[in-house]
């Protein structure tokens, strides 16, 4: 699956499968988070709005993947 960003109009290519709910989910890699931080200036609203997550969510994958 691919997503387009907002800002930079960049395609990303994500891995998506069905979550506990049924809803479709989101792979969300280290490596992906490192780089858009460091692209927008640890700018977390914007990460997330990009990935298509909530902040609360993207700092619990930070938190996972032992980023600050």
């Amino acid at each position: 699956m691919k997503v387009v960003c907002p800002y930079c109009k960049r395609e990303f290519e994500v891995k998506c499968f069905k979550g506990r709910r049924g809803r479709p989910r989101i792979e969300i890699d280290e490596t992906r988070i490192k780089r858009l931080l460091s692209q927008y200036n640890n700018n977390k609203s914007v990460v997330a709005k990009i990935l298509g997550i909530s902040r609360s969510t993207l700092y619990k994958l930070m938190k996972k993947y032992g980023l600050s």
